[in-house]
């Protein structure tokens, strides 16, 4: 039986993975969150079909309640294919279902411990005159 499992990741690391420029380089950067995952197989978000290593689409949505957080939600080769909208309006239903239950229940919110960079503080800079 598929495993359920979310990911859950804080902003600073979904806007480093965000801001790679190669798009090989990018999609390299979504497989790899499912590295721990490459001999289990895991339930589609959106339909609970089984779906094997590396998810064919990974769904990324705001942790409703968690505004720093950002969830990694594996999709399957069906569901990947659904159009924008139909796909954000199911993932916005399961995630209504998900987030009505109380906190104690939702067991299948796994934290991403992964190994991106640290995003670069900035620093400022003082001209002498």
């Amino acid at each position: 039986m598929p495993e359920q499992v979310l990911l859950s990741m804080h902003i600073a690391q979904f806007h480093v993975l965000l801001k790679r420029r190669d798009p090989e380089d990018f999609i390299g950067g979504v497989d790899s969150l499912w590295n721990s995952y490459c001999d289990h197989v895991v339930a589609c978000f959106l339909c609970g079909g089984a779906v094997l290593y590396p998810p064919p689409r990974t769904e990324f949505t705001a942790e409703p309640d968690n505004l720093q957080s950002v969830l990694a939600a594996p999709l399957c080769a069906d569901c990947a294919e659904l159009s924008d909208e139909v796909r954000w309006d199911r993932t916005r239903a399961v995630l209504e279902k998900l987030y009505s239950e109380p906190r104690a229940k939702r067991q299948l919110i796994v934290p991403y411990r992964g190994t991106f960079p640290k995003p670069l503080k900035r620093r400022r800079v003082v001209l002498a005159e």
